[in-house]
């Protein structure tokens, strides 16, 4: 377990905190995303748990022993903790096995590289050098070397984000599949709310440097509390109270009456035949997007995105009927 307790970190010659009253936990074996906008201080917690960084204030403790606080501060190499870094940092004039036993002491260099090298899927390239390597294989031998001294938690600054969209996807599949077989307790550093969501047991949502929620991807994506979460984590459509007629009130039921704004995900409105009870739109955009089509409806005024499957024929100027599957209520 990783208890985060009032982590504040205040640069110096700078007003502004970097991070502010910085407080959750992440059970072991789980793997919590950070993410939020640039500069929103994700990246400076991920040092300051490594070590790289100091907080202000504040405490961390890594299975209940303090590892930063009042009085305290543990070495970053004695703190049995991992890091994979954005560009890998492997050393270029070692071998792959030479890069994963970086750190080992002598007895266990051997049994241990061959055992993460077969790990990350790399046995047979104990020779080779990180240049002659993929982006995804450097990707690969910075894991195993991270994992290799058997830390007690794994972090991850923003791992996929030298890579192809289609090795990204494939890659993060594998680590995420890594990281559970070894039962690790992982921090993921991602500005892409996309590998958030799918990789993430819980996910940290940091804004201007204080944690704006902390949840799982499907509360914070499903049932946003706010309209930052629910446009950060996705498309949304978002309606104000003000803006409803008594057409929307009728297609979306009783609505609470303290809640100022309704959160509609495109993938919730669903487009079917106009019948005498139907809320009445016309598609002013279409765009194919693959497995998807994305269209643009004009309701009342208001231009709706909505998300609906590759099968449906739709047109431009068309008049549709809107349903409406599931809205989430927002501060």
């Amino acid at each position: 377990m990783i208890v985060f307790s009032n982590i504040h970190k205040k640069y110096l010659n700078n007003t502004d905190f970097a991070l502010q009253d910085i407080s959750f936990e992440v059970e072991r074996g789980s793997l919590v995303a950070l993410t939020g906008e640039s500069g929103c201080g994700k990246t400076t917690l991920l040092r300051i748990i490594a070590g790289l960084e100091v907080p202000t204030s504040g405490e961390i403790r890594i299975d209940q022993q303090a590892v930063v606080g009042k009085g305290v501060f543990v070495k970053p190499e004695k703190r049995k903790v991992g890091m994979v870094f954005q560009d890998y940092a492997l050393f270029p004039h070692l071998t792959v096995a030479e890069n994963v036993a970086y750190g080992l002491t002598t007895g266990e260099k051997n049994s241990r590289v061959q055992q993460m090298l077969g790990l990350v899927g790399l046995v047979g390239y104990e020779k080779r050098y990180p240049h002659q390597l993929s982006g995804g294989q450097q990707q690969r031998v910075a894991l195993a070397r991270a994992l290799a001294p058997q830390p007690q938690v794994l972090l991850l600054d923003e791992p996929f984000s030298n890579l192809d969209e289609l090795l990204r996807e494939q890659l993060r599949d594998e680590i995420c599949q890594i990281i559970r077989q070894t039962g690790i307790t992982a921090i993921l550093v991602t500005h892409d709310t996309k590998d958030a969501i799918i990789t993430a047991d819980k996910i940290a949502l940091l804004r201007k440097g204080k944690l704006q929620h902390f949840a799982t991807p499907l509360s914070l994506y499903k049932e946003p509390q706010d309209t930052y979460t629910a446009t950060f984590l996705g498309r949304a459509n978002l309606l104000f109270a003000e803006q409803l007629t008594k057409a929307w009130k009728n297609i979306l039921g009783a609505l609470p009456t303290h809640k100022k704004a309704f959160c509609i995900r495109p993938e919730h409105i669903g487009l079917q035949p106009i019948t005498n009870t139907s809320l009445i739109g016309t598609i002013t955009d279409l765009r194919f997007a693959g497995v998807y089509q994305e269209a643009t409806v004009q309701v009342e005024g208001l231009n709706l995105q909505v998300r609906t499957d590759n099968q449906t024929a739709l047109q431009k100027n068309e008049q549709v009927g809107l349903e409406v599957k599931f809205v989430s209520y927002v501060e």
